[in-house]
Formats: structure tokens, sequence, C-alpha cells
């Protein structure tokens, strides 16, 4: 009897030993094929609004396809080993090249760039799949490689019933002086891109539903796609919130006079002053059916 309590154990411990070897190799690697990682290549460990708004956008159409986004690895660590698994690694071009690429034959590695910056040929010979928002990126290369486009769009939030303890909430992602000089003169909040970014989403909604207008300023960097709406005024856009921004002819295609633009920081202060001038129910109406049109 004995002897065979010994035999039983050995014969249950090798089964189990060769099911587990089975389930990783078999079963899991399947599951995990459907698992997505970011992998951005900044040292920064806080990125700006239009960065995180464009990151939030990508997961959504990734869970939207049935995949499952594991997180994000950045600030100089982007191969943690609680991503080893991943069955596809999103290669996301952030200030600086990935100096440090390790790609997995294993796994899909896509190269995803949102914003126009300069590219070297080197950094695109290593991917299954390329993906901008952009289409200035994607008619460059045109001749030499297929970059697919990844139109605009944001996380549908609930929309926010205002409160106005604000006259504008004031949101850069290049400091304009002369703006920030004319808004003394009102009753206005004032963030950078990255540190509104790092708020908590209770603190956004409140600050976002606070202002009677948002005023997001990507800058006049001279290397954007002309026609690139940054996905933070599509994140603004979705909680119902009037937002006043830099021109670009897409928003004036698609929402008409529900979304208010400058040419240019010159006329920032004087547009500020027309939009406020609007009647609130107005204002607050024309953001709700913008918010529709963009959902």
């Amino acid at each position: 009897m004995r002897e065979w309590r010994i035999f039983l154990g050995v014969f249950l411990s090798t089964t189990i030993f060769v099911c587990g070897i089975y389930l990783e190799r078999c079963v899991f690697r399947e599951v995990t094929a459907k698992h997505v990682v970011f992998r951005v290549s900044t040292p920064r460990k806080e990125l700006d609004y239009d960065f995180m708004a464009a990151l939030a956008y990508l997961k959504k159409r990734f869970e939207e396809n049935g995949y499952r986004v594991w997180g994000t690895a950045y600030a100089g660590r982007l191969y943690p080993k609680l991503f080893d698994r991943a069955g596809i690694n999103v290669y996301v071009r952030g200030f600086e090249p990935f100096y440090d690429l390790r790609t997995n034959e294993k796994a899909l590695n896509v190269f995803y760039i949102q914003r126009m910056e300069t590219i070297y040929r080197e950094e695109l010979q290593r991917y299954d799949y390329y993906l901008s928002s952009q289409k200035g990126l994607k008619n460059a290369l045109k001749d030499t490689l297929k970059i697919d486009f990844l139109e605009g769009g944001a996380v549908k939030h609930e929309a926010l019933k205002p409160s106005y303890l604000a006259d504008v909430l004031y949101i850069y992602e290049y400091k304009n002086s002369e703006y920030e000089a004319f808004l003394q003169n009102l009753d206005a909040k004032v963030y950078s891109g990255r540190t509104f970014a790092g708020l908590s989403e209770e603190m956004k909604k409140k600050e976002l539903s606070s202002a009677r207008l948002v005023v997001y300023e990507m800058g006049e960097n001279g290397v954007d796609d002309k026609d690139y709406v940054p996905y933070a005024v599509y994140d603004v856009m979705s909680y119902g919130r009037p937002v006043l921004t830099n021109y670009k002819e897409p928003l004036e295609r698609l929402f008409y006079q529900n979304v208010h633009w400058f040419d240019s920081k010159d006329d920032m202060a004087a547009m500020t002053m027309r939009v406020l001038a609007l009647e609130d129910e107005k204002r607050e109406a024309a953001a709700l059916e913008a918010r529709e049109r963009l959902l």
C-alpha cells in the first residue's frame, strides 16, 4: 500500500508539472496574445495633457477590438518584467528615439507616433505595424513605408454641469507669457499640460466644470500637421465643456461654430473676450452639441 501511495504521489506531481508546462506554452500564450503594453520613449515621469489623452484614446480603440491593455511603461523603465508576456508591444515615440529597443519576435510590435517630430529612417525598420495620428508623416513616407492613420477622438466622459467659479481655465503645452498677463484681468486658473494631466480625475472634473471657458493652447512649434487636432481638445469636448483652441480645419469642418478657435497667439485675448461675451446658455448648448458630434 505504501508503494502505491508513493507511486500515486509521483504520478500526480509529474502530471501537474507536465500540465503546467502545457498551460504555460499553449494556453497562457494564447491568452497573452490579446494583451497590450504601451512603451513610451521618454525619460520624464510626467506626460503632457495631449499625450495622455492620445494614449487614453488609443487604449479605448484596442479595448473596443477585444484587447486588454496591461499598462504603460515610461520614465526610462521601458521593460518591467511584469510586461514581458505582452502579446502586443506598442512602442510610442515620445520625445526621443528608442535607443534601447528590444522587440519581441513572438509578439506583434507596433510603432506609434502621435505628433510630427524628427524621425530617423533607421527607427522604422524593426516593427510589424506602423501607426500615426498625423497625415504628414504618413504622406512623407508613403513611397517607402505603409503607415496607417489613427483619426482623432476621445474617451467618452459624462457631461459636466458648470459651476462657474472662474472665467477661464487655461491649459498650455508651450508657455505663453503674454496671454498669461492678459488673464490677470480675469478670474482665471492656469495649468501647464503636464500639471493638468497629473491631476486626479475628480480634480480634473472640478477644474473643467468650474470655468465658463477652457482655453487650450498647443503652441506654434512649426512641426504639427496643419490638420492635427490635439487629443486634449477632444478630451475637453468629451466632458461637454466650451473650448477655445488653435485653429485646425477639421474643427471648423466637423463642429462648425460649436468649437471656438484663434488663428494665432496674437488674437487669443480678443477671441477669449468674444466667447465670454456670449450668453452662457448658448455657449453651453454649443459645447454639448459638439460633444454629441464627437462621441
